[in-house]
């Protein structure tokens, strides 16, 4: 993807989260099950789960929940549901794939 785009949709999925409700402690609730209102290309979502995995090993657990407020589990969930989106046009059963 070219930069135009990546910060289109970093932009998107950030004030996406920006609206979600906040906890106790100001961080937001996200929850999957609330749509984005918008479709995702195979190279957006590789893009977006990229960032969310590089991000996780550069920084570690504490210092990733400092800067974002998200734990490393939430983090692996949202890893998750971003391969399950990336299987799903291709009708693969997460749960059935495997290495060779």
């Amino acid at each position: 993807m070219d930069e135009a785009g990546l910060k289109e949709v970093f932009a998107f999925v950030n004030g996406w989260v920006r609206e979600q409700p906040r906890d106790a402690q100001d961080l937001p609730v996200v929850s999957f099950e609330q749509p984005l209102d918008r479709s995702y290309s195979v190279s957006e979502i590789r893009a977006l789960r990229n960032a969310v995995e590089l991000v996780m090993l550069e920084l570690g657990q504490e210092e990733f929940f400092t800067r974002t407020g998200f734990s490393l589990s939430e983090a692996a969930a949202l890893l998750d549901h971003f391969n399950a989106a990336l299987l799903r046009p291709l009708h693969i059963e997460h749960s059935r794939v495997t290495a060779h």
